[in-house]
Order: structure tokens, then C-alpha cells, then sequence
């Protein structure tokens, strides 16, 4: 059966806590979480996780190194942890961070980085793009042949999203989700 309004989707971020916590779930638990094809629509629970530098780690690949070890091969929607706040521009992995968080170039860096995890699932970036941006970065995913996510905060909603939505539209897709999170409600 297809997700139904209201359905719980997880949302982890990467820290410890969280990352422990999903390790030792059950992989039956863990199994209900990812996408089962059927001749009916999908069924999804696939968490979606928050991008931030790994403790003390020198590079963001050992964040998603903590990931895999969690989640082992598993697909998740992985999205930029907007509340991530860098405390020391000197370590790589912050550095790292901001730069995937830069919407240069139709955020190239954000691209660059998810497409070499294969259990990747990418959330869109919509921060400072215009309609034609958004339709490029919704085709580009669409090219490596990986659903997405457009994960909507609603404290936080870029300024954009209707952009978003009409491009959606306007390209006919269905291989997305669309994850709206109530924020501190």
C-alpha cells in the first residue's frame, strides 16, 4: 500500500546518538525503512539523513562512512543538515560541509558529493536557484537514475518551493517524495 498523508518518515542526523541507535536497530526494522518495489505503488519509510561532519572526522566521507556502517546498503534520502552550525573553519570536514551548502553552479559540489554513494537517495537544493536551475538539477538526478526527495521544512521553506512544485508538474514525475517536516511546531 502507498504511503498515506501523515505517514512517518525518520529523519536522523548524523551524531553519535542517532547513528548508534539506527546500527543496533533490528535489520528486519531497518528493512521496513527502504523502498519495496511491488506491482502496486512503492511502499516507503526511507529515512532521510542529515548531512554534518562526523566527530572530529577530517573529511565528510566519514560521516557517511558511519552511515553505511548503520544502515548497511541500504537506500535513505540524504539531505545538507541546515542547522549544522560550523564552529571551526580550519577542519576539512567543515570546510567540506559549507562548500556543499554553496549554491554555485547549481550546487556542482552538493552533485559531486552524493552521486559516489550509490545508496544515496538526494534531497533537492533549492536555496538562491531560479526555475531553470531547478528543472536542470531535477533532470540531472533523474540522468543517474535516482529518485529524490524535495524535503519541505516548514519553518524554513526556501522562497522558491512554488518554483519547485511547478517544475515537478511541468516534467510529469513520479520518481520523487516530497517529506514535509512541521519544524518546531
Amino acid at each position: 500500500m502507498p504511503p498515506k498523508i501523515g505517514d512517518y518518515i525518520p529523519t536522523l542526523v548524523i551524531r553519535p546518538s542517532e547513528m548508534n541507535g539506527l546500527e543496533y536497530l533490528p535489520g528486519v526494522s531497518k528493512d521496513r525503512m527502504t523502498p519495496v518495489i511491488r506491482m502496486t505503488p512503492v511502499i516507503r519509510m526511507t529515512p532521510v539523513i542529515l548531512l554534518a561532519p562526523w566527530t572530529n572526522a577530517l573529511s565528510l566521507e566519514k560521516a557517511m562512512e558511519r552511515v553505511e556502517k548503520a544502515f548497511l546498503h541500504r537506500k535513505f534520502f540524504l539531505d545538507i543538515d541546515k542547522d549544522y552550525d560550523p564552529t571551526n573553519l580550519e577542519s576539512p570536514a567543515q570546510a567540506e560541509w559549507l562548500e556543499i551548502r554553496n549554491p554555485v553552479n547549481q550546487f556542482q559540489s552538493w552533485r559531486n558529493f552524493w552521486i559516489k554513494y550509490p545508496s544515496v537517495l538526494p534531497c533537492l537544493q533549492l536555496e538562491k536557484l531560479n526555475d531553470k536551475e531547478i528543472r536542470d538539477e531535477i533532470e540531472e538526478v533523474q540522468q543517474q537514475g535516482r529518485e529524490f526527495c524535495l524535503r519541505i521544512e516548514l519553518d524554513k521553506q526556501p522562497g522558491n518551493i512554488q518554483a519547485a512544485i511547478n517544475q515537478l508538474v511541468d516534467l510529469g514525475t513520479v520518481d520523487f517524495t516530497v517529506v514535509i517536516e512541521g519544524g518546531g511546531l
